[in-house]
């Protein structure tokens, strides 16, 4: 169960002509026969450019659906939040009792940038039938 769907793509220049190059040198080595070679893909935010009302919202929505723990949710963010931004040089991710904080660097060719979030887990209340609250 994916936390992040429709990753938005972004479309830089300098990262058009990588891919360009980079897509041809791949094609060219697979065709000689070479190990199979792969690069990153460009998707996601950019380092200085990061929706983090995006990113909360899906983070949110998801905790509403999810089955699983706060942990567990904790975990899914730690291993996902890389698909979502570029250039991520380092994360964490941390609970308390009340919120998941989620904290994380980027860096690109003007800087360094720091970012800083959290998300409220609170849970849905449901009434049964006769008006228990679960």
């Amino acid at each position: 169960m994916k936390i992040f769907k429709d990753i938005p793509k972004f479309s830089i220049s300098k990262q058009k002509a990588l891919c360009a190059a980079t897509g041809s040198i791949v094609d060219f080595l697979s065709d000689e026969g070479c190990a199979e070679i792969g690069f990153i893909s460009i998707k996601g935010f950019p380092a200085s450019h990061i929706d983090l009302g995006w990113i909360q919202d899906n983070i949110s929505n998801f905790w509403k659906r999810f089955d699983g723990t706060k942990e567990e949710l904790a975990d899914l963010v730690d291993d996902e939040i890389g698909n979502v931004i570029q250039r991520l040089k380092s994360r964490k991710v941390e609970l308390t009792e009340t919120h998941l904080n989620v904290k994380f660097s980027t860096k690109d060719d003007c800087g360094w940038y720091g970012y800083d979030f959290s998300v409220y887990l609170k849970r849905p209340k449901f009434k049964t039938e006769d008006n228990h609250i679960l």
